[in-house]
């Protein structure tokens, strides 16, 4: 317990020291802490309008909000569990301070409990910014005092810990479980992952659709969640702790905040016994073991890449086969592709199960430019966190690339036609299946998929650029590269970007087909006028970034 303590007093003081002799972007922390602040205004205040409009309808609007708390926790619940994979298996696992915390003559179950810690409050975050807007959203609507999120905290604190706990189990025994080789490896991976996915994919395209009455469409919709209310779940223990505590039933309240208290504590228990077998070997695992592999000479990777792009000139594809390799070759990147654009994906196709014949087509326009809203955030956001650093990632041997007989130039526009064919086929390709599931007119395709390649032409550019602009060849951490100046603008300037182009067009359609201020001769010319004005404020963000980028690595000194 004392060496536990002493390292967490040790915790403090580092983050002590790195607030006084911050020598980061001071940028960078204003523009994330704005951000911060505005994301989590903008959900206050966008759910204390849903409350509102809730209560005004009768009948079912006590039904909607009770059910609302539970999918909220139910939500955040496998929310965090995830977050606690991702986190649990950087903190556990990572360099330089485990590896010295390793060679202290400290135990195992102790460094194990410091970055279990360390993990909860990282994985903290998925709570923060969806319950909290939530809960306070909630609270002012009804007038609710203090006791209300006193109560909320109280029960919010084992919640974190079994969601972070379960999160870091699970990275525990694979971890160690992973040393095994050969087929025993497949046999667990396909077993563990395949079923519950096949059962999930077999209930989505199972779905029956919902009834176009108002009851029967709540009661459609909230059949689908009754996951949120098996009682043997975590989430739901603390969403009808709380229920309960709002209708003044306290002992209730408490039996299910003791069940919260003594699940987490047990797990943390069993989490602490187990670290003290599973961790050292874990962790020495983590760091790389050598297997066996055996390429196959007449087919691999290489040679179906190079068969891909054998219409380009050889160098040039060599370079596009290089650069496509290393992103595969690194899980977290394509990894977080899949996910977004896989959750993306699986919404789109869903669509099909709603009545959007009954609704009208200004209704359906508007959809289908929150969803291209939507995947030009995700691509934005991936462009600034996987592009941006593509030329930083050179690192010292940046000097090799400048002594090639490829130029600077050339270099940096394979990066860029490389990355944009990749950004707009996927985009491109879940825009027009929205519009394809939503039987939209052929207006609307056009339109979208001219919105669709500025924004994946913008975003490409910008990163490409910028990266090239404000390049960092001093770190090969992808996250310390983005994380600089450049990178913030970077992530600035594209926001404001889609910001604009979808704003503008939104703003067209909504004046025509909802509030039907505009005729549609004037709707089709300011269309065209529009869509004009966005293609010539794309030509500047394509043009000046790669222009400049380019002249910046044709005069860096090496």
């Amino acid at each position: 317990m004392r060496e536990f303590l002493k390292l967490i007093i040790l915790r403090g003081k580092i983050l002590k020291n790195l607030i006084i002799h911050y020598k980061g972007s001071y940028f960078k922390v204003f523009v994330i802490t704005i951000f911060s602040i505005s994301f989590l205004l903008g959900l206050f205040f966008l759910f204390k309008e849903g409350f509102q409009f809730l209560k005004t309808i009768p009948l079912i609007s006590e039904i909607v909000i009770n059910r609302l708390f539970y999918f909220l926790f139910l939500f955040t619940f496998f929310l965090m569990i995830f977050s606690s994979i991702l986190t649990s298996y950087t903190t556990f696992f990572s360099k330089g301070e485990t590896d010295l915390f390793f060679s202290l003559p400290i135990d195992f179950h102790v460094i194990f409990s410091h970055k279990f810690i360390e993990s909860a409050f990282y994985t903290s975050w998925a709570f923060i910014f969806v319950g909290i807007p939530f809960l306070s959203a909630y609270g002012i609507t009804n007038h609710l005092h203090l006791n209300f999120y006193l109560i909320v905290f109280f029960l919010v604190i084992p919640f974190i810990l079994l969601s972070s706990g379960l999160g870091s189990l699970f990275t525990l025994i694979l971890s160690r479980v992973m040393a095994l080789k050969g087929w025993r490896i497949y046999i667990l991976a396909l077993s563990s992952f395949s079923i519950p996915f096949l059962y999930f994919l077999y209930k989505l395209f199972s779905l029956p659709p919902l009834p176009s009455d108002l009851l029967g469409l709540v009661k459609g919709v909230f059949s689908h969640f009754r996951l949120s209310q098996h009682s043997y779940l975590p989430s739901y223990w603390i969403a009808n702790g709380i229920s309960l505590f709002m209708k003044g039933k306290i002992i209730g309240m408490f039996k299910y905040s003791l069940l919260l208290y003594i699940f987490s504590f047990l797990l943390i228990a069993f989490l602490v016994f187990l670290s003290e077998y599973l961790y050292f070997p874990a962790f020495s695992n983590a760091q790389g073991s050598i297997r066996e592999k055996k390429f196959s000479r007449k087919f691999s990777v290489l040679n179906l890449l190079s068969y891909v792009f054998h219409f380009l000139p050889r160098r040039y594809r060599a370079l596009v086969v290089k650069d496509l390799k290393t992103f595969f070759r690194d899980p977290s990147q394509w990894s977080q592709f899949l996910i977004f654009f896989g959750i993306l994906g699986i919404y789109i196709i869903n669509l099909r199960h709603y009545h959007y014949f009954l609704v009208t087509t200004g209704y359906k326009m508007m959809i289908s430019l929150v969803n291209i809203s939507a995947m030009g955030f995700i691509l934005s956001t991936l462009s600034a966190r996987f592009i941006f650093p593509q030329i930083s990632l050179e690192g010292r041997r940046i000097w090799i690339v400048k002594m090639s007989y490829i130029s600077m130039k050339e270099i940096l526009w394979e990066k860029f036609l490389t990355a944009f064919f990749l950004n707009f086929t996927i985009v491109a390709f879940l825009s027009n299946l929205t519009f394809y599931l939503l039987k939209m007119h052929f207006q609307m395709y056009i339109a979208g998929n001219i919105l669709i390649f500025c924004i994946a032409l913008s975003s490409t550019s910008l990163s490409v650029g910028l990266g090239s602009i404000f390049p960092d060849f001093s770190s090969d951490n992808p996250a310390k590269i983005v994380s600089g100046f450049g990178g913030t603008l970077n992530f600035i300037l594209n926001i404001l970007y889609i910001l604009f182009v979808v704003s503008l067009v939104s703003s067209l359609f909504y004046l025509t087909f909802i509030v039907k201020e505009i005729d549609i001769n004037s709707f089709n010319t300011l269309l065209k006028i529009a869509l004009i004005l966005i293609l010539g404020i794309t030509f500047p963000s394509v043009y000046f970034p790669m222009v400049y980028a380019t002249k910046k690595l044709e005069k860096l000194e090496i």
